[in-house]
């Protein structure tokens, strides 16, 4: 599904309070026009930014394929992901330095509750029985509340609580186009909130999608996974794997963590660091319960390879651990831990290896040309040597000392 289809489905949806249409359809469409907005004008890091990227997509290819660089995809490869890394640290400089801490876990975990729990900010993140997290979420400190979003075209747009919420997966409920359920998958890479009251100023905590698919009612009895799905797991899987700090959210009801959380965590995200594991909706049981549940999601978490940087029964609704550790005490500690970014030693690294090679290369090639006859030297330098003719080529066995030899070995005419 396009960027454009969903915005046409968007703004075809038919509104579920029909006494309401007109004022709907133009809180639709003003929402959608300011998330696909664009300035008129590039600020002087975008500029930049630009410049960058014609060095890298343009100049740089043309440079590999004129010198033949060893593992150059892999280098290319390399520069485009620290190019995309470097693009959201433009639009969002207050994510650099920071410990980013993710929330992972599965539809109706009840994440973005916690969250607001130990933030102390009630509804910040919309909350509900159907899935609220569209767009993976940044928290981090601020002097006030302040919300953006990045969009696709990679422009910032200021948002407010009310937009927030409308972004939310609720936003769909009621409100699905002819074709399927609405996402913004295609509009939005990812929102930014500042908060007065976040007290870990290292820490950018990282509310995602649940990865797992919600159930959706056809209408005739029966249920079927929502096409949302595979797009949050995508999304969460994307975010999960660059965080430095990952604490992953079970569901009391359900007993343990889960065996497809478990293939989630090892083979799509492929966590091996240290792991919170944190038992949510604890007030839905009895604390005999709370002790079996939180025994059997430590055995299990173990069984299958996981480290624990800890444990614990969590009651989001009441904001206080029922059993095990202290979340917050866990955030204070990576709040103590400072990071620092590595743009440009990233991009030091990758342009060492190239100087190298050249560098390498140069001294083939005043070698080859105090060894070769003055004729070949002229042919080479113009272009016009034979086919097949390389530095690697004249380089694998020792090169004859007599010119007419070298000219018979290389493809030349004798003289």
């Amino acid at each position: 599904m396009s960027f454009g289809d969903d915005v046409e489905k968007e703004l075809s949806a038919e509104p579920s309070n029909e006494g309401n249409v007109s004022e709907e359809a133009d809180s639709r469409f003003q929402l959608l026009t300011k998330l696909i907005s664009t300035p008129e004008t590039l600020s002087e890091d975008e500029e930049s930014f630009r410049k960058l990227e014609k060095l890298i997509r343009s100049d740089f290819l043309k440079l590999c394929s004129g010198i033949g660089i060893p593992g150059e995809c892999a280098l290319y490869n390399e520069l485009l992901l620290t190019l995309s890394d470097l693009r959201e640290l433009i639009e969002f400089p207050y994510l650099a330095n920071k410990n980013i801490l993710a929330v992972g876990g599965g539809f109706s975990a009840e994440k973005s509750r916690f969250l607001n729990s130990v933030v102390g900010e009630d509804l910040l993140l919309p909350e509900g029985i159907q899935p609220t997290t569209a767009i993976p979420t940044y928290l981090i400190s601020g002097t006030g509340e302040e919300i953006s979003a990045l969009n696709t075209f990679n422009r910032t747009q200021p948002l407010d609580r009310a937009m927030l919420g409308s972004i939310a997966h609720a936003f769909n409920e009621g409100k699905k186009a002819r074709s399927g359920t609405i996402s913004f998958y295609h509009i939005l890479k990812l929102i930014q909130v500042k908060i007065g009251k976040f007290k870990w100023e290292n820490i950018a905590l990282l509310d995602t999608p649940g990865y797992s698919k919600p159930h959706t009612d056809t209408g005739d009895g029966d249920q079927k996974g929502s096409d949302a799905g595979n797009t949050d797991a995508e999304k969460a899987r994307e975010h999960l794997s660059l965080a430095d700090h990952l604490i992953w959210v079970v569901s009391a009801p359900d007993g343990t963590m889960q065996q497809p959380d478990i293939d989630f965590l090892k083979d799509q995200v492929k966590w091996e660091r240290p792991l919170y594991i944190l038992i949510n909706k604890a007030d839905q049981k009895d604390s005999e319960d709370i002790r079996a549940i939180f025994k059997q999601v430590k055995e299990d978490a173990e069984d299958a390879g996981f480290t624990l940087a800890g444990l614990s029964a969590y009651d989001s609704r009441n904001k206080k651990v029922v059993l095990g550790d202290d979340p917050k005490k866990w955030f204070d500690e990576i709040n103590k831990k400072c990071k620092y970014t590595q743009w440009r030693g990233r991009f030091k690294a990758i342009f060492e290896k190239i100087i190298q090679f050249n560098a390498e290369e140069e001294a083939r090639c005043r070698t080859l040309k105090g060894s070769l006859a003055p004729d070949i030297v002229e042919a080479i330098l113009a272009g016009i040597e034979p086919d097949g003719l390389s530095i690697t080529k004249l380089t694998e066995q020792p090169i004859p000392e007599d010119w007419n030899e070298q000219r018979r070995l290389y493809g030349f005419p004798e003289r």
